[in-house]
């Protein structure tokens, strides 16, 4: 069997005769809209695409990487090396033509994994956001490579990747209702135009869906980014409000030492600082009823239990430090 590509028309042969694509063969079953995709991402996915086959196969030079495909580029690295330590091929091959005679349709699969055990691995990359066709894709360059796995690859901008692996008997038993679809043969036909637009309708539905869980995603990610500065912040400001009292601390036990040495015969049963909290009342419409007069010395109590980190709403605590020596018992 001799397969041909014809990078002028895109258009592939087996032993001659022209046959479809699996890309042209999901875009006619409706499953794939070129209407929804930009100019920069076909760009940006022939890049990152040929930066990948680069990379697999070792042939990768210091002039590859873009600074608008930075992240995507890391994404790549990541992959190629967790999926050698994986898989540990023997053989990699990018940019494989593969046919399926027999289905009558062939397609240019982006890996083919070649590991020590004889097994061959389809890998299908995907930049960014990986659309549900994908797996269809992979299953069904699995098929005409015969392969007995297949996965989708997908790399992202922020420099991360997602490994999906693709269950190719199932899938690929959807690309053969597809195909049905395509020659006219399937529940949507030529002459069923309607049914055909409702597949298109739908399916730009489901990727305008997937465009707004990416949104929510990337909103929930900046959430979490500015909550981290937020905090941050936080614990810098405690620390330096907390400096002036460390400090304090920090002289009272110079002071403690200097006493000890200087009267060394002194007996002491222990010598440490204290730090007592006193209540000072900012707001009292946020007091709770039991100290609603305000009562200072159920507050004094109250804060003596609860401590620093829990103070009673209304009330500021105002942090004072004493030297605490005691004599020792008498025996």
């Amino acid at each position: 069997m001799i397969v041909e590509y014809n990078d002028d028309t895109h258009t592939y042969t087996i032993d001659g005769e022209r046959v479809w694509s699996v890309t042209q063969i999901l875009e006619r079953a409706g499953v794939i809209n070129r209407a929804f995709y930009k100019p920069e991402h076909a760009e940006r996915g022939v890049y990152v695409h040929g930066y990948a086959a680069r990379a697999f196969t070792n042939k990768l030079s210091g002039d590859d990487i873009f600074p608008e495909h930075d992240g995507f580029c890391h994404a790549v690295n990541r992959a190629t090396i967790d999926l050698r330590e994986q898989y540990l091929p023997e053989k990699t091959i990018a940019e494989a033509l593969v046919a399926d005679k027999d289905g009558r349709y062939a397609g240019r699969c982006d890996l083919i994994l070649e590991t020590p055990d004889g097994e061959s691995i389809i890998i299908e990359i995907k930049t960014g956001h990986a659309q549900p066709w994908a797996k269809l894709q992979a299953a069904a360059y699995a098929k005409a490579a015969r392969a007995g796995r297949a996965a989708v690859l997908e790399v992202r901008e922020d420099g991360t990747y997602r490994f999906m692996y693709v269950d190719v008997c199932k899938e690929f038993t959807e690309f053969e209702r597809l195909m049905d679809i395509a020659n006219g043969v399937g529940k949507y036909t030529d002459a069923s135009p309607q049914a055909s637009a409702e597949v298109e309708n739908m399916y730009g539905q489901l990727m305008d869906l997937d465009d707004k869980r990416a949104k929510v995603l990337q909103e929930l990610e900046d959430d979490v980014e500015k909550l981290k500065l937020e905090l941050r912040s936080a614990q810098e400001a405690l620390a330096l409000a907390a400096k002036p009292y460390l400090d304090q601390e920090a002289q009272l036990r110079k002071q403690m030492q200097r006493l000890l040495e200087a009267n060394p015969d002194a007996r002491t049963r222990s010598c440490y600082t204290q730090t007592r909290y006193q209540p000072k009342v900012v707001d009292a419409t946020q007091l709770p009823r039991e100290f609603m007069c305000p009562d200072m010395k159920a507050i004094r109590s109250a804060v003596g239990k609860i401590g620093v980190f829990n103070p009673v709403p209304g009330v500021e605590l105002l942090p004072k430090v004493s030297l605490v020596i005691r004599a020792p018992t008498k025996q």
